[in-house]
């Protein structure tokens, strides 16, 4: 699964320039409970690997894991939904 977000250096202003970059950085980092190297290990036990980038066009947020791995899915919000 990826996000995009439309929110690359193009669309910085003088005054909030270099925050695409600060941003990307900040993507899985540490908690207050889980470090940078606890979080990234759980999810490459599951066989998973996640990843940041950032472009003059967007910041991108990256992850993926094996079907067998991933959590069951939520219920539906209401009753007879897909």
């Amino acid at each position: 699964m990826a996000i995009f977000l439309n929110t690359g250096s193009r669309f910085e202003t003088h005054e909030t320039h270099g925050a695409t970059h600060f941003l990307q950085h900040l993507a899985y980092k540490a908690t207050e409970d889980k470090s940078h190297f606890m979080m990234t290990r759980m999810i490459e036990k599951l066989g998973g690997h996640v990843a940041a980038g950032a472009s003059r066009d967007c910041i991108t947020f990256a992850g993926e894991q094996p079907r067998a791995s991933a959590p069951p899915p939520a219920p539906p919000a209401r009753p007879g939904m897909p």
